[in-house]
């Protein structure tokens, strides 16, 4: 768990939300092989490129209504733990975790990526409207907030952050009121140690901290959470998250925002 005061360090603050698109997936749950048992067309062209380029987890939140943990599409053995409250609604491509307050799904001790190895987290994200304080959107992260996350902080951003001790680097994206509460949007953030941290917003980059500024990560064994946590809570809907231990090329972000956008 974080604490609030942790929010110095994480900076993040920003949301969106996106009508479904694409039609609905209704496969997915128990483990199912992306491509497979879902509706056709874009879902399974989405799935079927998680899987092409390196993704070692991907959960598409298609689940059962009353299953107790969210499938993991890529190894059925690391299915992520819904807590009380978790439920699902309409989202980017069929259905999406809906999630409020402190209510996260969670994976416990996996995807450290640490060091200095190369990774991508890829999310589509929608949230109501602005809000107060530090949101947590996915993290790996020790109660320090040693770790990588993506948060929306209170300044309204969307942010990609890795941490070690003191040090951290931040990319961000300031969400527009206007433009982007209310619908979904397609999130990327990449890192590699030749081009440091990235961040990416609809097929776009949108930021980069310099490969001079990255940290290494320590490993550690806390869980990977998907929502938010005590003092880091979030209200919302997260739709295909992924994450590769790869870095995912401007290109490949192109493409893959390009299957689902209305």
């Amino acid at each position: 768990m974080l604490f609030a005061g942790c929010a110095t360090l994480l900076g993040l603050t920003e949301e969106r939300e996106l009508a479904p698109a694409g039609g609905s997936s209704e496969g997915g749950g128990g483990g199912t092989a992306p491509g497979t048992g879902g509706a056709g067309g874009a879902a399974d062209r989405y799935a079927d490129f998680v899987v092409a380029h390196g993704g070692v987890a991907y959960f598409r939140f298609e689940d059962d209504e009353g299953a107790v943990a969210f499938a993991n599409a890529i190894d059925s053995n690391r299915a992520a733990q819904k807590e009380d409250g978790v439920t699902q609604a309409a989202g980017a491509l069929g259905l999406a975790a809906k999630l409020a307050g402190a209510g996260n799904a969670h994976v416990a001790d996996v995807f450290d990526f640490a060091g200095m190895a190369p990774m991508s987290i890829e999310l589509w994200l929608e949230t109501p409207g602005p809000a107060s304080g530090l949101q947590q959107v996915l993290a790996k992260r020790f109660v320090n907030a040693e770790g990588y996350s993506v948060n929306i902080d209170s300044q309204h951003r969307v942010t990609f952050t890795r941490i070690r001790n003191s040090m951290s680097t931040n990319v961000h994206y300031l969400l527009d009121e206007d433009l982007d509460y209310g619908r979904f949007i397609h999130v990327v953030a990449t890192f590699s140690e030749a081009a440091g941290s990235r961040l990416f917003i609809d097929g776009e980059q949108r930021g980069e901290a310099p490969s001079a500024d990255e940290v290494a990560l320590l490993g550690n064994d806390e869980q990977l959470e998907i929502g938010g946590d005590a003092g880091l809570e979030f209200t919302g809907l997260v739709d295909e998250v992924a994450l590769y231990d790869r870095e995912l090329t401007l290109d490949e972000i192109q493409e893959h925002f390009a299957m689902v956008q209305p």
